[in-house]
């Protein structure tokens, strides 16, 4: 599978949601192994789920650590949900240009120069590490040409999904929305 991707159609979308969904089963199934297995010492299973291979990368067939397939996939979830939206949103965008790995670009880009740019994440919080205010900033600063301009974002903190304005900064052009998983 492609780190970067174009859809034209929410069912592409869909069908790359349940993959990626599909690939935290064998985890699972792992880590209840693991547990079942452990020491009864706490910092073994820790170290165990934070540098054995216990995972799966969620869009290639090769192992990873707990915590980066929890990134990954939970960032990938963020964006998948972010380009339904703007498909949705933008039917004249020629499709929607995904990267979901660290080549450089936004996290998501109209196909049709310069219509839309997006960032996408997942945190406790939006505010965790500056994230929200980085990729504001980022947006401001790099997509200064673009018609809008988006963060989306996936925080337990925010149950209910959709436009967040309060979180927006006055004058910077950018909108911000928190997604449901």
């Amino acid at each position: 599978m492609p780190l970067e991707q174009v859809f034209h159609t929410v069912e592409e979308v869909d069908r790359l949601d349940r993959e990626v969904r599909a690939a935290a089963l064998p985890t699972a199934k792992a880590i209840r192994e693991l547990v079942a297995e452990a020491p009864t010492e706490g910092l073994s299973l820790l170290r165990e789920l934070r540098f054995a291979l216990v995972g799966r990368h969620p869009l290639e067939d090769r192992p990873l650590n707990l915590v980066e397939q929890l990134n990954q996939t939970f960032t990938i979830l963020v964006t998948l949900c972010a380009v339904r939206i703007l498909l949705e949103r933008h039917p004249d965008s020629g499709g929607a240009r995904a990267r979901f790995g660290t080549q450089g670009g936004f996290d998501i880009e109209s196909v049709n120069p310069r219509l839309f740019a997006a960032e996408a994440f997942a945190a406790t919080t939006p505010q965790s590490n500056r994230k929200l205010q980085k990729d504001m900033e980022r947006l401001v600063t790099k997509a200064a040409e673009y018609q809008h301009r988006y963060v989306f974002f996936y925080s337990p903190k925010y149950p209910a999904a959709g436009h967040q304005p309060q979180l927006e900064v006055p004058g910077a052009h950018v909108s911000v929305y928190a997604v449901s998983l």
